[in-house]
């Protein structure tokens, strides 16, 4: 079994103008319009930077993601928006940062966004070109670091964004 089948579906939420309003969101607010399942089973290879496709995404749609957190200069800025908005994101967490900041990673979860993970560090060198045990200990490292900032325990749900928008080797070849 390749260390890449340890990563699962991730949440995207679509914006949209027309969208829904909970109760508590004012009726100019974007909210979210419908939320799609990204699963990689078989391996996902979506982005523009790296693969020649991307979501499908109605007119006027838009996915937000934020990478490489949580910092305490943008993220409660970030979070602070998206509520006002009545929007949710996507963040891929460094989790050295996870670790220094486990209360924005709370913050994350508890307001209904979707936490996934990018690395322990986010290493200069992509994964791709680290030996597959090196990168295989760099993910989990991360995961675990997120999943303690974001659960309590290392044993939360497995989202990854790779680094450098990157396959591993292993997973170009099959």
């Amino acid at each position: 079994m390749a260390w890449q089948s340890s990563v699962v579906a991730t949440s995207v939420f679509l914006l949209a103008p027309a969208a829904a309003h909970s109760k508590s969101c004012p009726p100019e607010a974007l909210g979210v319009a419908r939320t799609i399942e990204v699963g990689t089973r078989g391996g996902i290879q979506v982005g523009l930077k790296t693969y020649p496709r991307s979501l499908v995404l109605d007119d006027h749609e838009i996915v937000l993601t934020f990478d490489d957190g949580p910092s305490v200069q943008t993220t409660p800025r970030i979070l602070d928006a998206l509520a006002a908005e009545c929007v949710k994101a996507t963040f891929f967490l460094v989790g050295r940062n996870a670790e220094a900041l486990p209360a924005l990673v709370t913050r994350e979860v508890s307001e209904g966004h979707t936490v996934g993970h990018h690395t322990f560090s986010h290493p200069a060198r992509t994964l791709r070109q680290m030996s597959e045990k090196a990168g295989q200990e760099e993910i989990i490292k991360g995961f675990e670091a997120d999943d303690r900032a974001a659960y309590g325990t290392a044993s939360g749900a497995r989202r990854c964004r790779f680094s450098g928008f990157r396959a591993s080797p292993t997973r170009q070849s099959s």
